[in-house]
Formats: structure tokens, C-alpha cells, sequence
């Protein structure tokens, strides 16, 4: 099976917690890590570990860890649901426009991640649809191989950054579950 999402500026969609990386693109040590958690129920917002040398690239870092780690939870979810995902195809502008993003998650999902080359990606899987539903084509597979569009780049893992993303992400994990339990609604 094939997932193709669309990556959001916002980290709303994300129920977990994030990494803040040095400025250098390294990651800092485990005993001084940085993390955001975002609980979608309550809007409430765990910063923890900041300090004041916490500059805004530690943000930014923070922000795109935080979204590849909880696209890499609902691949897993997936999967542990019996529906293995074998490869992401990433569509609209920030799957085009930021290569550092879609590098890190595929270094985070340690797959390889296709971006289409089309502007209007969910328009065009509208239109395949409807040219099946028009009987224009006789199936969807037949419409994509002759409406879909072009790949303009695909991104590899990279095996360090794997291993590394490995341990971090199951400490995203851990701490998301920690918030989660920890900040229940007392209407739940």
C-alpha cells in the first residue's frame, strides 16, 4: 500500500512531543534534550528544557522533528493495524519547497519518500477519481498510469541518521504517553 499525505505547516494534527536540535544539525545530548508536547484535546503545550541560549533554529528543528516523529506514529499505527505501508509519496509545497523537512522524514520513517512533481496533486487525484466515476477509464490504476503525475525527487534514509532517530523517537514516545496521562481533562 502506498500513503500519501500532505505535510501541514501546523503540528495540531500531532499529539506527541519534539526534539530540539543544536543549531548545527546535530543532536544535542539525550540529558539536556528539549521537548514540545501538544495535546490536540486540551491545546495544552509542554515546553521543557529550554533555556536561555534556546534560539529560534532549536524551534524550527523542534517543529519539523515533531511533525516527522507523529507521521512516523501513524505509519506505525498503520501497520500494527495489518496494513503495511511500503513506500510515501509527498505532495503539495512544503513536500516540495523544503528538502531539509522531507529529509528528515525520511531519515524518520527510514523509508525512501517520492514528491510528486504536480502543483495541484489534490486536484488531480479528484480528477482520476471522477474519470473512473465518468467511465472515462475503466479503473483507478488505469487512470493514474494515464492522468498521474511525474515524481520530481525522491529522498533516502540516511543510515546514521536512522539509528540515531531511533532513540529519540522512542523518548517522544514515552514522553507523549507521560503527558497524556498526566494532563487528562476533567471532563474525560
Amino acid at each position: 500500500m502506498n500513503l500519501t499525505f500532505s505535510l501541514h505547516t501546523g503540528v495540531r494534527i500531532f499529539v506527541g512531543a519534539i526534539f530540539i536540535l543544536s543549531s548545527i544539525g546535530k543532536f544535542i545530548d539525550s540529558s539536556d534534550a528539549q521537548y514540545l508536547v501538544e495535546l490536540l484535546s486540551m491545546n495544552i503545550y509542554w515546553l521543557i528544557g529550554l533555556s536561555l541560549a534556546t534560539q529560534a533554529p532549536h524551534l524550527y528543528k523542534a517543529l519539523v522533528h515533531s511533525i516527522c516523529f507523529g507521521s512516523k506514529m501513524i505509519v506505525d499505527r498503520f501497520e500494527n493495524e495489518g496494513i503495511k505501508i511500503e513506500s510515501v509519496i509527498g505532495v503539495g509545497g512544503v513536500a516540495r519547497k523544503s528538502p531539509y523537512i522531507m529529509q528528515t522524514l525520511a531519515n524518520v520513517l527510514n523509508m525512501p519518500i517520492k514528491i510528486t512533481a504536480s502543483d495541484q496533486t489534490p486536484a488531480l487525484g479528484a480528477a482520476i477519481y471522477a474519470s473512473v466515476v465518468g467511465m472515462i477509464h475503466k479503473d483507478v490504476k488505469t487512470a493514474i498510469e494515464i492522468m498521474g503525475s511525474e515524481f520530481e525527487t525522491e529522498y533516502y534514509p540516511q543510515a546514521d541518521l536512522v539509528e540515531k532517530n531511533k532513540t529519540y523517537y522512542q523518548q517522544y514516545k514515552n514522553l507523549a504517553q507521560f503527558a497524556e496521562a498526566n494532563t487528562k481533562s476533567s471532563s474525560s
